[in-house]
């Protein structure tokens, strides 16, 4: 019988902080030149308890980045820049971030120059 309630105050706990945990709401991708911006929104009452935990960044299929946080910069976001040499138009990059207490979020672009962007805009 105590092993019983054990066992149920056990499982309530834990459906309790996994009704809290979620993974990212959403990504933002900006690029510069050769720089990459991230912007990860994933709110949170504590982010030095739940945060975004890894920002992975792959480019055309290859994984160039990979980034491991003790906590999140704000409560309402993690931030992160990073410099990428040579990126070339067509270039697929992906995101892919982690929330410590439960999942997964990925966004992918296609990056296009100014000059690219703007010369389909024409036609």
């Amino acid at each position: 019988m105590v092993a019983r309630f054990i066992v149920l105050l056990s499982l309530a706990f834990f459906l309790v902080d996994a009704a809290r945990a979620h993974p990212a709401k959403s990504i933002e991708v900006g690029v510069d030149g050769d720089e990459i911006s991230v912007s990860v929104t994933h709110q949170v009452k504590d982010p030095a308890k739940h945060y975004i935990g890894e920002i992975k960044v792959m480019l055309n299929g290859k994984e160039i980045v990979s980034q491991k946080y003790g906590l999140q910069g704000s409560a309402g976001k993690q931030e992160a820049l990073y410099v990428v040499p040579g990126l070339k138009d067509g270039d697929k990059i992906k995101i892919w971030t982690n929330c410590i207490k439960f999942g997964t979020t990925e966004k992918e672009i296609i990056f296009q120059t100014e000059e690219e962007t703007e010369k389909e805009a024409e036609e």
